[in-house]
């Protein structure tokens, strides 16, 4: 028994081995391929905000200010493009570890290899918010999970640099406070996840102090420009529903859009034709709608609102769409898009049906674990884990729902890490599993079973408590546990009791201090 566990820590060795060469190896790659990175127009707008020491929050300010802060180590992209590498493969290298010590070697490859999924390394490539917001979110996660999976406590130090992490995501994207709250609660109070009521009550509570206290940090603390990006949002929403409802009053009596005029300007794929079209800019891409005006519209016409977010959200998981559609054809030879790029090479001749494919299945995914997380019962730390990733990613993607205003593969970039494809393997099937368990169980007419376990323990506090979660995770109503653990003490406790009944039984007299440590650990 000994030599087999001998061989066991030989050949897990060489497994951990091997994965962290993988990831050392991927990391070196991306490097080398992607250095210094792909600077697009929004980073270069934010790169001379970094150097002049001028922020406005066009762009939330925050990455500017990191950037200004990397120059002194070097000028240009470089030392972003290495921090975003680096957080982006210790995220997925420290879950891919913690899961191969946990013997889930499967699902440890095979995040590995969503890592290596070559859109999401292409993605990491481009210096964009999207990109820092996921990169600092996959890696704060995976400090979390590191501990919280092993039922450990999470050092301080380690605690305070993934609560950096998350608020730093939560600032680099306007709405990424959507995607950031799952991983608060994951961080302070994982028990959430399965009290439905309390986590929605508690999640918009942070939603509700968060949007005020950014805009404060932003404006006094950054010392930002404001430029009131909102207006960006009423402009589209307003357009959409004048669309819909052919109603051109939601602009107001002193308005000179006309019903020709919005039907040549809008477009559910993004605002910004109504500001790039010369005829489209004095009535509608240069106005400055008040927010009365903005909810009284949307009060007026719920239908015609309701058909435009739905429009375009169809447009950002691009579901249904024309392929041929000149908007599209505008959307992806822009040379931000770096998925959209690399789509249209001569490996994917049709880059529409293949993002639709890639988003979709992602949201659907997430949509179908957390749909599990919920009719089955939390069984360990793990689950946990997959809940926050799951409702992380939807969140944040169905957050487009309201407040998205244009069209890109990249907003959903976060969406597709959180749920698509690396906690699916192991996770799916064994969710899967114990909802069919439940189903049996409502059956009246079934019979009942016992189910008797021992488990020998050596002092393996982590084995022995994922081991019991997992036994006791198949309860039942027709199934009763009894569980057995055999530890270093009970095996003293009944070596002694042999020895005792044996010299009692030749007339010998038992030892007065071994008679009291046995009534003592009998007592226990």
């Amino acid at each position: 028994m000994r030599q087999d566990r001998c061989s066991a820590k030989v050949h897990g060795l060489q497994i951990h081995s091997l994965l962290i060469l993988s990831i050392v190896f991927a990391f070196s790659v991306n490097l080398l391929i992607g250095y210094s990175g792909v600077v697009v127009y929004d980073s270069r707008v934010q790169y001379a905000q970094a150097v002049t020491g001028h922020f406005f929050d066009t762009h939330p300010p925050i990455m500017a200010w990191v950037w200004s802060i990397l120059r002194l180590v070097a000028d240009g992209s470089g030392p972003l493009f290495v921090v975003h590498v680096f957080c982006y493969w210790l995220g997925f290298g420290l879950i891919a570890l913690t899961l191969s010590l946990m013997r889930r070697n499967k699902t440890a490859w095979a995040v590995v290899a969503a890592g290596v999924f070559p859109p999401f390394m292409f993605m990491n490539i481009a210096i964009l918010k999207d990109v820092s917001m996921a990169v600092a979110f996959i890696s704060a996660f995976s400090i979390c999970f590191f501990y919280r999976v092993r039922g450990l406590k999470i050092p301080f130090t380690c605690l305070i640099i993934a609560m950096g992490l998350i608020i730093y995501g939560a600032l680099v994207r306007t709405n990424g406070i959507f995607g950031a709250v799952p991983l608060f609660i994951y961080l302070v109070y994982p028990a959430l996840f399965w009290r439905p009521i309390y986590l929605v009550v508690v999640s918009l509570a942070l939603i509700a102090t968060w949007i005020p206290a950014a805009n404060l940090f932003n404006h006094r603390v950054l010392r930002a420009a404001p430029t009131y990006t909102i207006l960006a949002l009423k402009r589209f929403d307003l357009a959409g529903i004048a669309y819909f409802s052919e109603d051109k009053s939601v602009y107001g009596t002193d308005s000179s859009a006309t019903a020709e005029l919005v039907r040549e300007c809008y477009a559910p794929v993004t605002w910004d034709l109504m500001l790039w079209r010369e005829s489209c800019r004095p009535a509608l891409g240069y106005i400055s709608p008040s927010t009365r005006a903005w909810i009284s519209a949307i009060i007026r016409h719920p239908m015609a609102y309701a058909t435009h977010r739905l429009a375009h959200f169809n447009s950002e998981l691009f579901f249904i769409v024309p392929r041929n559609d000149t908007n599209y054809g505008w959307l992806l030879r822009q040379d931000h898009d770096i998925i959209a790029n690399y789509l249209t090479s001569s490996l994917f001749p049709s880059p529409i049906v293949m993002l639709s494919n890639l988003i979709v299945f992602g949201l659907v995914m997430g949509v179908v674990i957390v749909g599990l997380c919920y009719r089955s019962s939390r069984a360990s730390e793990l689950d946990d884990a997959v809940a926050c990733m799951s409702i992380s990613g939807v969140v944040y993607a169905l957050a487009y729902l309201i407040v998205g205003v244009s069209t890109s593969p990249r907003y959903q970039y976060w969406s597709l890490m959180a749920v698509w494809p690396w906690d699916l393997p192991d996770e799916l099937g064994e969710k899967a599993g114990k909802m069919a368990v439940n189903e049996y169980d409502s059956n009246p007419q079934k019979e009942t079973y016992r189910l008797s376990v021992i488990i020998p323990c050596y002092n393996e506090m982590a084995t022995l408590q994922r081991c019991v979660a997992r036994v006791m995770s198949i309860a039942s109503d027709n199934l009763t546990q009894t569980i057995l653990l055999l530890t270093t003490q009970l095996f003293e406790f009944y070596s002694m009791k042999r020895i005792w009944a044996k010299e009692r039984r030749s007339g010998a007299e038992f030892p007065k201090r071994q008679a009291t440590l046995l009534r003592s650990r009998t007592r226990t």
